[in-house]
């Protein structure tokens, strides 16, 4: 009996040791967890930095890029031919709008993009299907804000106005803007056009702006994420409108 008693005893120790052992690789265990989980959460928020850096780097680079092109405005339909004088194309649209322009106020002109019509060597179409836009750089910051804001008031110029041969086509004039701002704002309208959220939206001083109503503050947009932000919220308050109205 007292061999069976120590037989007990032993096995009952040996327990007690493997339970202690079970307890601390447990606690081992939970630590592990606890620190990798301290990690990955400092992980998160360095990615996350990184990203908020990038595009903090991303708009102050636009910003830049887009401050090089305040005095450039561009001319969307008029078009093209091999032996234009598209100098003298633009004092007759300035005249036109009622902008006194002349040759020493213009810095350059050119078209830009692939020409139209242009044939690689497979012999197939590229290029544009459409004029190029041309591009009018001024010397002064001023004449390009003057002419952009009498473009407004004639909206519907077309060639026919400014007596060029051909059928009749309708010429814009907006102001220059960078690959990342015409992106930008080509997103928001075809977001808002799917969406109804904003009355208005368009691009001044190489800035995007929305405005909910009229009479409401216009928000500016310098980003994709910016833009994210705005439509989400609307977006996440519509529905919570709807809840309540079918829990009413």
């Amino acid at each position: 009996m007292g061999k069976l008693t120590e037989s007990v005893a032993e096995v009952l120790k040996s327990m007690k040791m493997y339970n202690d052992r079970l307890d601390k690789i447990d606690a081992k265990i939970d630590s592990t967890d606890t620190r990798l989980k301290v990690l990955e959460t400092q992980k998160d928020t360095e990615i996350a930095e990184l990203k908020a850096t990038i595009c903090e780097l991303k708009i102050e680079s636009n910003t830049f890029q887009q401050a090089a092109l305040k005095n450039e405005l561009e001319i969307i339909g008029l078009p093209e031919s091999r032996n234009e004088n598209l100098l003298h194309t633009v004092l007759v649209i300035s005249k036109k709008i009622g902008v006194n322009l002349t040759e020493s106020d213009i810095d350059g002109i050119n078209r830009v993009g692939p020409r139209l019509g242009l044939q690689d060597l497979g012999g197939q179409k590229i290029g544009r299907p459409s004029p190029r836009p041309v591009v009018v750089r001024l010397l002064r910051k001023v004449q390009r804000d003057n002419l952009l804001k009498s473009a407004k008031s004639r909206r519907n110029l077309t060639t026919t106005d400014i007596e060029m041969e051909g059928p009749a086509h309708q010429i814009y004039i907006n102001e220059r803007l960078t690959r990342a701002t015409r992106q930008l704002f080509r997103d928001a309208r075809e977001r808002n056009k799917s969406t109804g959220y904003y009355k208005h939206c368009w691009v001044s001083g190489g800035r995007l702006y929305l405005r909910r109503v009229d009479g409401s503050p216009a928000l500016s947009i310098g980003s994709h994420e910016e833009l994210d932000r705005r439509f989400n919220e609307l977006k996440k308050s519509q529905a919570g409108g709807v809840r309540e109205n079918h829990t009413a």
